[in-house]
């Protein structure tokens, strides 16, 4: 006998911005319905549906989004230097950039301890500490424009490994 259950449920966290312009954040849980087939007498699990079907880029509707964003920078820009404060960062810069634009950027401390070289946008920085952050994202867009899957073997696109 078989039967079909769904196996996966997803809690995200949903920021946002109210119609007063502050900060939200809403907890939501999604059920993935990645169906699996279930053989009672064996316990063998065979995924039957693709995740990469599931996913679609996010879509915005709100076309007041861009004011109700642009009123909570002073928000944003607290969290960022309360964040600065308590990890004791040498430096940070952050950028938000919406529909491919960049609508707001600030910075705190230094490129350079020993200089007192403060931080521009302007600065550069290694990035060594950040590929993992990199490659996450391409890898995200790859899968999003279809040209990947995330549980692709890695050998697959690169057969060294």
């Amino acid at each position: 006998m078989q039967r079909t259950k769904n196996l996966f449920e997803k809690n995200t966290i949903m920021s946002g911005i109210n119609d007063d312009g502050n900060l939200t954040e809403q907890i939501t849980t999604m059920n993935l319905n990645k169906k699996f087939l279930t053989n009672d007498e064996n316990q063998k699990n065979i995924e039957i549906n693709n995740m990469n079907n599931f996913y679609e880029p996010a879509t915005f509707i709100d076309e007041q989004r861009l004011e109700k964003i642009k009123k909570v920078f002073p928000t944003i820009e607290t969290l960022f230097e309360k964040e600065f404060e308590k990890n004791n960062f040498p430096g940070l810069i952050y950028g938000l950039i919406v529909d491919g634009q960049l609508l707001n950027s600030h910075s705190f401390g230094y490129t350079d301890l020993e200089r007192k070289i403060p931080i521009t946008t302007k600065s550069l920085f290694r990035i060594a500490s950040m590929t993992k952050s990199f490659t996450a994202m391409a890898i995200i867009k790859l899968r999003d424009d279809g040209k990947l899957r995330l549980d692709d073997p890695v050998y697959q696109y690169i057969p060294e490994l």
